[in-house]
């Protein structure tokens, strides 16, 4: 599964990416995350993208490396 296609709730839910997360992003807490909870994770990006806040092509890059990490052990 890519990450593009999973909702926050569900990488939230997810320990790999938890560990991710609270490694790059530890403030995390501060922000109303809950609010997007159902929103697919390419959407955000396609918002965070629209709102200026990154390019698109950071925003792949990430998604690319969160692929990498999260996955890299179903794969073997």
């Amino acid at each position: 599964m890519d990450v593009r296609d999973m909702t926050l709730q569900e990488c939230l839910d997810n320990p790999r990416f938890m560990v991710l997360l609270e490694k790059h992003v530890p403030d995390y807490k501060k922000y109303p995350v809950a609010l997007f909870s159902r929103m697919k994770m390419g959407k955000l990006a396609e918002i965070a993208v629209g709102q200026g806040l990154v390019t698109r092509e950071k925003a792949e890059h990430i998604f690319d490396k969160l692929n990498g990490k999260l996955f890299e052990e179903a794969d073997t």
